[in-house]
């Protein structure tokens, strides 16, 4: 027992020091390795290494936001998410028949407040490109071992492994992308090569899992990512490539795995399963639609569908509010994907959280939504997304077209910090600040609570808008700005030119 304290101690102190000198990289590591499921903790609180080193982040964030003038926060997504927790909080307490009530209440509180905080507040805009090649080589390495294991490691089925898989390849895809978009002389085609490598790896591996659940997450996220890029031919050259080789490998499969992969007949022991968790699950909405049975419910039965297991617990209200959180996270990403370039690094950033999301939400129709692995990955994408609105300078508050328009008018940097530079502008620009003003009454919003709520964004100070230079992809490289030279224009002479 001694032994396991000292190490334990020994962990956190190295934990700790990497976090506090090299935030991005201890968050990176933890965002490659969240496909290892595997219980740390030995008890009923089943949490990954991955999860736990995002835990042990938290005191960090609260140090971090101490002097802060807004605090942490996860965007737009703060009252959906809040409302949710307060619901099935509700719930429960009319309920309360579940052991594992607090349990279920505390890993939504995970997956939806503390990873994303964590992400939204330690790391910064200038790495953020690290993080997609984080989740493309723990894809790849975690692909390999799958199929040299038989997708049997360290408690990760073939389930836990598609699903996994499935999210690494999205992001994988949404790199592709962006690659793809750049100018002919800007492309390394090393680059362009190790991504189709590491996508066909992921992509043989996904089907090897035999994961149907797996395989629908991928191609609702294929579907979500194209369209967000607006890369439609693209959408149907992948699935060009990857159907032949889908065929290839259900040819080589058994007789009997070939039959069990089309085999979606009630009597089937997988497909009677689902059936039967559909009815316990409409069983327990029943006796209260409004609320539900609490909290807790999922973990007594195979709850193998996310929308019939939060009626089970939560009722008509959980539903709503779980389904506002989504609603609410595909528009704030829409709005930044027509914000931002698609060479932008960025952009990648925001495409890899709409793969994650529609991935585990296609994978949560059929199967465990609840689950460690790319749920945690689904949960760092929402706070990294922050911090690509927090670098575009946008108030979570920019849903509205009305406050969207007036941040693209007035949303700039001023002097006397380092200056981002735009790709594609040849302006070299200053922008200095009026005279600070006297706080008034006018100035300030007369509603703070709905100003706390983040409905409404706060007046930004008014600057000098270059004229004509419209504001594209930003490369990630911060440059101080210098003067601007102007052309002082002269009197016409009258006398020489005469009048017009």
């Amino acid at each position: 027992m001694e032994t396991k304290i000292l190490l334990l101690l020994a962990y956190l102190g190295i934990f700790w020091t990497l976090c506090f000198r090299w935030p991005h990289v201890a968050l990176g590591v933890s965002f490659a390795i969240s496909p290892l499921v595997a219980n740390v903790t030995g008890s009923n609180l089943n949490i990954s290494l991955a999860d736990l080193n995002i835990l042990m982040c938290v005191p960090l964030v609260l140090l971090s936001s101490r002097g802060a003038r807004n605090g942490p926060g996860i965007g737009p997504l703060t009252v959906p998410v809040i409302a949710y927790l307060v619901i099935s909080l509700g719930a429960s307490a009319i309920a309360s028949q579940w052991e594992s009530t607090l349990t279920s209440w505390l890993q939504m509180a995970l997956y939806f407040v503390a990873i994303p905080l964590v992400y939204a507040n330690l790391v910064k805009t200038r790495d953020l490109s690290i993080f997609p090649l984080y989740a493309v080589v723990g894809g790849t390495l975690w692909a390999l071992v799958g199929l040299a294991t038989d997708f049997n490691f360290m408690e990760s089925s073939k389930n836990s492994f598609g699903a996994s898989l499935a999210g690494a390849g999205l992001v994988n895809y949404a790199m592709y992308l962006v690659w793809r978009e750049k100018p002919r002389h800007e492309r390394k085609k090393w680059e362009g090569r190790l991504i189709v490598i590491c996508g066909l790896i992921m992509a043989w591996a996904l089907f090897q899992t035999l994961s149907r659940g797996a395989w629908l997450g991928a191609v609702l996220g294929l579907v979500f990512v194209s369209i967000y890029a607006r890369s439609y031919k693209m959408m149907f050259r992948v699935g060009a490539v990857v159907l032949p080789l889908g065929v290839v490998g259900w040819w080589l499969l058994p007789a009997n795995l070939q039959t069990y992969v089309f085999n979606f007949d009630s009597s089937a022991v997988n497909i009677a399963a689902r059936y039967k968790s559909l009815y316990t699950a409409q069983e327990y909405f029943a006796k209260d639609p409004l609320w539900g049975s609490g909290l807790g419910l999922r973990k007594t039965y195979d709850a193998t569908n996310v929308i019939w297991s939060t009626l089970a617990e939560t009722g008509i209200l959980g539903l709503i509010a779980f389904t506002a959180i989504f609603v609410m996270f595909y528009r704030w990403s829409w709005i930044l994907t027509r914000k931002l370039e698609l060479t932008d690094t960025r952009t990648i950033i925001v495409l890899m959280g709409v793969g994650l999301i529609t991935s585990r939400l296609g994978h949560g129709m059929v199967d465990h939504f609840w689950s460690r692995g790319v749920l945690t990955m689904a949960g760092a994408s929402i706070g990294l997304i922050y911090v690509v609105s927090r670098s575009l300078q946008l108030h979570p508050s920019f849903l509205s077209q009305r406050a969207l328009e007036h941040f693209s008018r007035h949303s700039l940097p001023f002097s006397g910090a380092p200056q981002p530079s735009f790709a594609g502008t040849s302006t070299n620009a200053t922008f200095s600040a009026p005279r600070r003003r006297r706080r008034t009454r006018r100035n300030n919003d007369s509603r703070p609570a709905r100003r706390i709520l983040g409905f409404l964004p706060r007046r930004p100070r008014r600057v000098q808008m270059p004229a004509n230079q419209p504001l594209n992809g930003f490369n990630g490289n911060f440059v101080q700005s210098t003067p601007p030279t102007t052309r002082v224009s002269r009197p016409r002479n009258r006398a020489r030119r005469g009048v017009r």
